[in-house]
């Protein structure tokens, strides 16, 4: 797929689009648009930074059984884009919004209520506890974790997972330099 007119054809029965790496030319949202179908369960579209909040739309209104979706490092997505899919994806497990710079509390607080099993939000800088804490009150089954890069994190965040997330298999703290020994501990 590429911005000089190439196109990619209908597959039917498609359920995975995969469209990230150092390799791929830049995608637009009109590209991506063409490939949704409702037998789409997973989506990555990481590291296309010309993706914007029209692109996830899309997704929630022509992939409904959306179980795993990964929009890392594509940084025109605002939180109107995640608050419509955790609206409208009721399938959704799994969530990678890694480095989404523009991200507030109020998506990720949204995305909590679909009880997420893995959850990547590392280097999204305006995240604070009040997020972390929703999720780990609300997403019970949740395994995997990824909060490393977020500064405003303090051991509050931890200290509910902790207590809350009983099938964490990882987390990921790095650069979250408010954690003090107590996140360990909990």
């Amino acid at each position: 797929v590429t911005d000089d007119g190439a196109t990619i054809d209908f597959l039917d029965g498609l359920g995975r689009i995969i469209m990230s790496g150092a390799q791929l030319p830049p995608v637009t949202d009109d590209q991506l648009i063409r490939l949704l179908t409702t037998a789409v369960t997973q989506i990555t579209v990481s590291g296309c930074y010309r993706l914007a909040n029209e692109s996830l739309a899309a997704v929630v209104r022509n992939c409904p059984n959306l179980k795993s979706l990964r929009v890392g490092m594509c940084h025109k997505l605002t939180d109107l884009s995640i608050v419509a899919v955790a609206e409208n994806c009721v399938n959704l497990t799994m969530l990678d919004v890694w480095e989404c710079s523009n991200l507030t509390d109020a998506a990720i607080e949204a995305v909590a209520e679909r009880n997420l099993t893995s959850l990547g939000v590392g280097a999204c800088r305006n995240l604070t506890d009040a997020c972390i804490v929703a999720v780990a009150d609300k997403c019970a089954k949740l395994a995997k974790l990824d909060v490393s890069g977020c500064p405003n994190l303090t051991d509050a965040s931890i200290a509910a997972v902790a207590e809350n997330c009983a099938n964490l298999a990882y987390l990921d703290v790095a650069h979250c330099r408010n954690l003090t020994d107590a996140s360990i501990e909990a």
